[in-house]
């Protein structure tokens, strides 16, 4: 079975995690970390139940756990967001082929932006007024055309067992303290830190020129994995 990452933090994602688990179960080996363990345990015993530390959620843990489980498991891993796991399309890519992902897989593009080129003075319900501004200039001081940096969503990826996907996560690590710096100094509605991440993985993934593709062109396995 293929492998799959969920993050719990916090009572409520952790009571929805318990809810829709059982859209999960059996169809993949589920890791899931979370800030109480104990409860999580409980209920699921079918997951690897590992303890998340940070206070408070960190946007990048995304791709930085996935990446390490990755490595452990020196097999692709899919991360969903927990409020994902009950979706119907994406319940279908759990099984994707293994062997065909050579590449990074990600979502589309944030719904009506094309490039980060369009985000400057970005006016959003979620985000104060230019809110990527100063994210925006960094990426170009970096030289790195803007029109070239695809906004992708973050609810769902695949990240291969790759060598050359290091340099994704070490440039997103770069831009972690910028991203997380904005949602600490700057208004937004989200409860964690860092958010833009999506963002973020377009620019690092222009800025290592490596190829990634959208999930609706994964390889999926023509025999059950369940």
């Amino acid at each position: 079975m293929n492998n799959i990452l969920v993050i719990a933090k916090g009572s409520s994602y952790i009571d929805l995690l318990l809810l829709n688990y059982k859209f999960l179960e059996g169809k993949a080996n589920i890791t899931v970390y979370t800030d109480n363990v104990n409860k999580v345990r409980k209920h699921i015993t079918s997951a690897d139940v590992r303890e998340y530390k940070p206070k408070t959620f960190k946007y990048f843990d995304k791709y930085l756990l996935t990446n390490l489980l990755v490595k452990e498991k020196q097999e692709p891993v899919m991360y969903i967001d927990v409020g994902r796991i009950a979706n119907k399309y994406y319940l279908t890519l759990i099984k994707f082929d293994p062997n065909e992902i050579k590449n990074i897989f990600t979502n589309s593009n944030w719904e009506g932006i094309n490039s980060a080129k369009e985000l400057y003075n970005f006016d959003s319900p979620y985000t104060e007024y230019g809110y990527y501004n100063n994210i925006l200039e960094y990426f170009e001081s970096n030289k790195v055309n803007l029109n070239k940096v695809v906004p992708l969503l973050e609810r769902v990826f695949i990240l291969p067992f790759k060598d050359s996907t290091d340099k994704v996560i070490n440039e997103l690590e770069n831009l972690r303290t910028i991203f997380e710096s904005n949602s600490i100094n700057k208004q937004n509605v989200y409860a964690g830190v860092g958010n833009g991440e999506g963002l973020a993985l377009g620019y690092a993934l222009v800025k290592t020129n490596t190829k990634s593709f959208f999930l609706r062109d994964i390889p999926i396995q023509t025999t059950s994995i369940i």
